[in-house]
C-alpha cells in the first residue's frame, strides 16, 4: 500500500507533492526488494497504519493523529509499544528477508552495505508521517543513492 498515513488520520489533508514522495519511497522499496514494505495483500487500513508505525516508530506520529485512530489498541499499547502477541518485523529483517535474499536466490549480487546505507538515508526521510516534515524531490534527486546508485545505472541503459 503506497497510499501516505495522512489519507487515512487526516481527512483535511488533500493530494500534494509530499504524498507523492511518499509514494515514491514505497515503489523505490517495491521495486528493489520485490515485495511491498507496507504489507497490503489482505490488509485493512488499521493493519497498513499499524505496520507504518511498526517501521518507522510511534515517535514521528502526531499525537492528533495517535487519538484519532480508534482502532489502536487492536496493535499497540497506549503508550505506543506493540501488543506482546503481534510479530513485528523491522526495516532491516524486511530489507535483508526481501531484497538481499531475493536477489542472493536469483543470481544477483547484493546491495553492498555502502548502498544500503545511502538507499535508507534516502527513503527515511520520504517516509516521515508529517507531510510537511518529508524530503523534497530535489532532494531526493540530489540524495547520495540517487546521484551514486540509480542514476549511474540509469545512464548505463540510457546509452
Amino acid at each position: 500500500m503506497v497510499r501516505p498515513p495522512e489519507f487515512l488520520l487526516d481527512s483535511g489533508n488533500h493530494m500534494s507533492f509530499s504524498a507523492d514522495i511518499w509514494t515514491l519511497a514505497c515503489l523505490i522499496w517495491d521495486i528493489l526488494g520485490q515485495r511491498t514494505l507496507f504489507e497490503s495483500f489482505f490488509a485493512t487500513e488499521d493493519t497498513i497504519m499499524s505496520e507504518q508505525i511498526d517501521i518507522l516508530g510511534r515517535s514521528g506520529l502526531p499525537d492528533s493523529w495517535w487519538h484519532k485512530w480508534e482502532r489502536r489498541s487492536n496493535y499497540f499499547t497506549e503508550a505506543g509499544a506493540p501488543l506482546a502477541d503481534r510479530h513485528v518485523p523491522s526495516w532491516e529483517g524486511r530489507f535483508e528477508k526481501y531484497t538481499q535474499k531475493t536477489r542472493e536466490d536469483d543470481g544477483f549480487a547484493k546491495i553492498s552495505l555502502e548502498e544500503k546505507e545511502a538507499l535508507f538515508a534516502m527513503i527515511r526521510p520520504m517516509l516521515t508521517f508529517k507531510p510537511e516534515d518529508r524530503c523534497t524531490a530535489a532532494q531526493v534527486l540530489e540524495s547520495e543513492w540517487m546521484t551514486q546508485w540509480a542514476l549511474p545505472e540509469y545512464q548505463k541503459i540510457k546509452s
